[in-house]
């Protein structure tokens, strides 16, 4: 076998990444909706909230 016939253009490297990352991305809304549809959510508000309480230390309900 020819050196050349194993060599494969960048674009073709490239092609592998990006079909990597769409999997990887799918493979995150698949579970994002599985935890949906188990009711595994919470509101914008009550997140948002949480991630004040973390972030600051404080209850932002105030």
């Amino acid at each position: 076998m020819e050196a050349r016939s194993r060599i494969k253009p960048i674009s073709y490297l490239k092609s592998c990444a990006e079909n990597k990352e769409t999997l990887a991305l799918l493979k995150v809304l698949a579970l994002g909706q599985k935890s949906y549809e188990e009711g595994k959510y919470s509101s914008a508000d009550d997140f948002f909230a949480e991630m004040d309480k973390e972030i600051l230390g404080e209850d932002s309900s105030d």
